[in-house]
């Protein structure tokens, strides 16, 4: 029983969003583990890699590598 309890409290600990914080929002509301994340931040700036920009929410197109994220715990 302890194990599974275990096991449950360390599913629970290994869920993360990202957030976009150039435009201040939920980048994927999915959540992932912290690997996940880290590949979904390099799959977001490289779709916007060919065009060349990203737009922001201001309207400001800037370099898809200069997007700023961060991974927190799902439950934040």
């Amino acid at each position: 029983m302890n194990n599974m309890i275990e096991k449950s409290k360390n599913i629970t600990k290994d869920k993360w969003k990202v957030i976009n914080e150039t435009d201040g929002i939920i980048a994927s509301p999915k959540a992932m583990t912290k690997k996940e994340a880290e590949k979904f931040i390099k799959k977001f700036a490289d779709r916007f890699k060919l065009q060349g920009y990203y737009l922001t929410g201001n309207n400001e197109k800037i370099n898809p590598n200069d997007i700023k994220f961060s991974i927190v715990p799902f439950d934040q």
